[in-house]
């Protein structure tokens, strides 16, 4: 019987292998099934939120991955029912990891906070901005994705707040200069290369220090 999971509001459908899938595996020959075998529901998210950022939600299709990763469309029902399941989990797997993945890696770096922020910053730019910037435009005609966003920016928020209050920011001032640092490399992220590149988006880091010194300054 199929069940619902709930993660940060969002439900996901997970469906047990059904006898479809059972017997396309049965009849793969050897080596396609071992690579099936091999192949996991992560390799295919991977590889679809890959895609997305590349050429956007229209270009995920099961025989786009399959040809991506080289498996066959029994490897993919083996793990999802259909194309709406793999859209669900992409959606799940971007609220709940993004930017869990980088977070967690910088509060174990030994940077401080301000470093931390910095860091957040460049990899969102240099990693993730295809995938983020897909992500939101999928979000304009999906309520589903549009929730995942706004968790992810939540998360995100937090974060850059909790920081800027350990640097000494007050309270009130943390959360609108969290704001301008989301806005500042999503915003630049959205607009390149016409603004330039990664030294144009390094020159901005400054002026945000110098922003957050000052409101530590008339703190004190």
């Amino acid at each position: 019987m199929p069940s619902w999971h709930s993660h940060h509001g969002l439900k996901t459908r997970i469906l047990q292998p059904t006898t479809r899938s059972l017997r396309a595996s049965n009849n793969m020959p050897r080596g396609a099934k071992q690579k099936q075998e091999r192949s996991s529901r992560e390799d295919w998210l991977r590889e679809a939120l890959e895609l997305l950022g590349e050429m956007g939600i229209s270009s995920i299709t099961i025989d786009a991955l399959c040809n991506r990763l080289g498996l066959t469309k029994g490897s993919f029902y083996w793990h999802f029912s259909g194309r709406q399941e793999l859209l669900s989990a992409m959606v799940e797997r971007y609220a709940s990891t993004h930017p869990l993945e980088i977070r967690e890696r910088l509060e174990q770096s030994g940077l401080d906070d301000w470093g931390q922020l910095q860091q957040l910053s460049q990899e969102a730019y240099e990693k993730y901005a295809r995938i983020d910037h897909a992500m939101r435009i999928w979000a304009e005609d999906s309520e589903e994705t549009l929730e995942a966003v706004k968790q992810s920016d939540a998360k995100t928020l937090r974060f850059h707040e909790q920081k800027l209050k350990a640097m000494g920011v007050p309270l009130k001032k943390a959360r609108p200069i969290a704001r301008l640092i989301l806005c500042a490399s999503l915003g630049y992220s959205f607009a390149r290369p016409s603004l330039g590149g990664k030294k144009e988006y390094d020159e901005m880091g400054p002026l945000i220090k110098s922003l957050i010194d000052l409101e530590i300054q008339a703190k004190n």
